[in-house]
């Protein structure tokens, strides 16, 4: 079995600049996050919703989970993810995130076989993206410390495990555009996305 054979959808958030919620954004008359579970599909065994409205996931077959710790950002959205899978390894990205490439699952799974990281996720000058990056198990404890304080750190959580971080030219070879981390934060986000789908 992969060590990476799991995927979540992150779908907290308050999408306070989109003017409703994200889960329930459409691209050519489908919810979004319907797309990204069935691209997901094609190289994960499992693909959970870590959602607060499960309610919007009831005709897809899926499974959808809560988190455990409310209200504290992606690090509780990763824990409850790992929580629920039992995967060795999980695979993130967001509802807001419309582009998947299997490219970049391929990558992670090289790295984890070859390095064993607790955590893998891309650098980009002195920041890192957060998503479409590998958690592993080995962080449980470490993530529930910190999400039982008071303003859970992603640095913090970052600094005190294992992390590899994949070179950004790395990453450039499979998305030169940075395409793959772009999110839709606003309605003008959404337009642009969907005009750039018929070029």
């Amino acid at each position: 079995m992969k060590a990476l054979n799991a995927a979540a959808i992150l779908a907290g958030g308050k999408s306070t600049r989109m003017g409703f919620d994200k889960q329930e954004l459409m691209v050519d008359g489908e919810q979004l996050t319907a797309r990204l579970i069935r691209a997901l599909r094609q190289d994960f065994e499992t693909v959970v919703v870590v959602t607060a409205r499960p309610e919007l996931y009831q005709d897809l077959a899926v499974d959808t989970i809560a988190d455990i710790y409310p209200g504290k950002g992606p690090l509780a959205g990763i824990h409850a993810a790992l929580r629920f899978t039992k995967a060795e390894y999980v695979y993130v990205t967001a509802c807001d995130m419309p582009n998947y490439d299997p490219r970049m699952c391929v990558l992670l799974r090289s790295i984890i076989a070859s390095h064993k990281p607790d955590a893998c996720v891309t650098r980009q000058g002195e920041w890192f993206e957060f998503f479409h990056a590998a958690y592993g198990r080995a962080t449980l404890p470490l993530l529930e410390k910190i999400l039982e304080g008071d303003i859970p750190s992603v640095g913090s959580f970052l600094r005190g495990v294992s992390t590899h971080y994949i070179p950004e030219q790395d990453v450039r070879l499979l998305s030169p555009d940075w395409d793959l981390f772009r999110n839709l934060n606003t309605p003008d986000d959404h337009q642009k996305y969907l005009s750039s789908m018929v070029k």
